[in-house]
Formats: C-alpha cells, sequence, structure tokens
C-alpha cells in the first residue's frame, strides 16, 4: 500500500510536468499564406508599380510547399520521462522526503495505540474476578439400569477485584477408557468452550464471598461397560468395574468487559478404597459404594486450569 502512493505520487509530478508543444508549423503556413494573398493585389500607378510589384513577390513555391509538409516533432517516450523528471527533481525530492515522515508518523501512532491497548487490558486483567473452586463427594456411588451416580458439593469463591457475572458451574463424570472418546484435558477444554455460550444465565459472586453448590451428575451404562470391556477385555463380565473422573468446569464474566469471558476448570481422579488397604486407589465397581469408601482427589497431569 505504501509502495502504491509513493509510485502515484511519483508518476502524478511526472505527467503533470510535461510541456505542452507548440504548433509552430500551422503559424508558418498562416504566414506564407498571408504573403501569398499580399503578392496577387494589383499594383496602382501604371507599368513602374507593375515593375517593382515583381521583385517584391510573396514566399516561392518550394518555400511553400516546405511549409505544408511540416509536421511536429514527435517526443519518445524517454524524453516524456526523463524530461519533467529533470526539470523537477526539487519537487521529486520534496515528495519522497513527505511521505517518508508521513511513513514514520504512522508508526508512531501504531505504537502508541497499541500501547493504550495493553495498558486497558492490563487494568482490566488487574480488577477482573477470579473464581476458585474446591469439590468434595456428598453421597455414595450409585449403580443401577440408568446408569453410575453420584452428588457432588461444590464450592466456588470470588478472589478478584471485581463482581463475577453469569457465574454458571458444568460438572461431569468422565469414563475412561470409552472407544472414540477425548481426552480428558480435550473434554475439559470442549466444555469451557460450551460455557461461553451458557454463561449468560448463571448468578453474580462478589469479591470474598464464597457459594456452596449440591449438584448431581450421572454417566450412562453404555459408557462404563465400554470402558470395562476396553481395560478388562474377555474378562469385563466377570471383572465389573471401571475408571472414572470428575471435572468440574465454572463460567463467569464480568461488569468491566461485557463481551469477556472467564473459566476456571478442574479435573479429579475418582477412585475406591479397600478397608485395611489405606489410601492405595482401586478402580469403581458397578455396584453401589459407600461415601466412606471413596476417594476425591485431583488429577497429577494439568488438574487446574484459570483463563
Amino acid at each position: 500500500m505504501k509502495a502504491c502512493l509513493i509510485l502515484a505520487l511519483l508518476f502524478g509530478v511526472l505527467f503533470q510536468a510535461v510541456p505542452k508543444q507548440k504548433n509552430n508549423p500551422q503559424t508558418n503556413q498562416d504566414d506564407s499564406k498571408h504573403l501569398a494573398e499580399q503578392s496577387q493585389k494589383p499594383a496602382r500607378g501604371g507599368t513602374e508599380g507593375a515593375e517593382n510589384v515583381g521583385p517584391s513577390s510573396g514566399p516561392s513555391s518550394q518555400e511553400k510547399q516546405d511549409g505544408a509538409n511540416s509536421e511536429p516533432k514527435r517526443v519518445s517516450w524517454c524524453e516524456k520521462i526523463f524530461e519533467p523528471v529533470w526539470a523537477n527533481w526539487p519537487l521529486i525530492l520534496v515528495a519522497i522526503w513527505g511521505i517518508w515522515v508521513a511513513r514514520g508518523t504512522l508508526k508512531i501512532i501504531e505504537r502508541q495505540t497499541k500501547a493504550t491497548e495493553d495498558n486497558v487490558e492490563a487494568f482490566v486483567h488487574s480488577q477482573r474476578p477470579w473464581i476458585s473452586v474446591r469439590t468434595a463427594l456428598a453421597s455414595p456411588l450409585t449403580y443401577d439400569e440408568n446408569g453410575a451416580q453420584i452428588t457432588l458439593k461444590i464450592e466456588v469463591k470470588n478472589v478478584g477485584q471485581m463482581p463475577a457475572m453469569g457465574v454458571f458451574i458444568f460438572p461431569a463424570i468422565y469414563i475412561d477408557s470409552v472407544p472414540g472418546k477425548l481426552s480428558p484435558p480435550a473434554e475439559r477444554a470442549r466444555m469451557c468452550e460450551q460455557m461461553r455460550k451458557i454463561r449468560q444465565i448463571g448468578q453474580a459472586i462478589f469479591p470474598g464471598e464464597p457459594a456452596v453448590y449440591h449438584m448431581a451428575i450421572s454417566a450412562p451404562v453404555s459408557d462404563v461397560e465400554a470402558g470395562c470391556a476396553t481395560i478388562f477385555k474377555d474378562k469385563a463380565a466377570e471383572a465389573r468395574m471401571f475408571g472414572a473422573k470428575i471435572i468440574v468446569v465454572v463460567g463467569y464474566g464480568t461488569a468491566l468487559d461485557k463481551d469477556a469471558s472467564y473459566h476456571t476448570a478442574a479435573i479429579y481422579d475418582l477412585h475406591r478404597r479397600e478397608p485395611g488397604r489405606g489410601d492405595e486407589p482401586f478402580s469403581l465397581k458397578m455396584e453401589t459404594t459407600p461415601l466412606e469408601r471413596l476417594q476425591l482427589n485431583l488429577a497429577i497431569v494439568s488438574a487446574i486450569i484459570a483463563e
């Protein structure tokens, strides 16, 4: 774009400065015609006048032919370009200097605009709300023809500087080893993206204010059986066990920027404990498991994210 502007200005200066050619041959033809008319006028005063007229007759026929056949001199393209450049080189230098100055001014304006945007973003980031989340089990794990069900106790708290608007909580049971299913981090990312569309129906949480929710979640029988078959293969009917995780996503926004969308998301491992085995984790069984024999721990890798 800048190169096009420079070329346009240069060509404008060049063609503006091309001199117009004078029509000299036409003037010569008119002068010859005028002299010929004067020579044809009759002389007054007898023979002496006639004798005096002879020597003063108009231009010869050769001169007339030269004047009539003369043509304008054609200007070559090289002369059209280089002659005005040479004649107007000060103007061209001034134009280039002006474009260079304008380009530098534009860069300064762009840097100042970016610095202003960065300052605004930093201010919003320092004043925005931040939601922390804690999750605990609130019921036994039940299993029947409807699948696996459990109730969670989810506590969220605004540890930021401004009220969190549109707070919405999205928990889910993730069954391990289901064919074709996303990985736990990818499934969490999908849930976070989905939260951007539904957070407008949530509630407000003010700075320093905690909120506690009890939420029941479930997983279908088809997922549980598919995960069991993938892990235990031919012994799946005998084992009747499966692995599971809990994913909790909290989405929210801010009144300072209505288009902003934030979230805090956590992944937990859900295990079963056996009496006399301490906290050693075991796979879940396709049966009801008492609350005291369940344990919920943050995942080892990428447990909590906040954006």
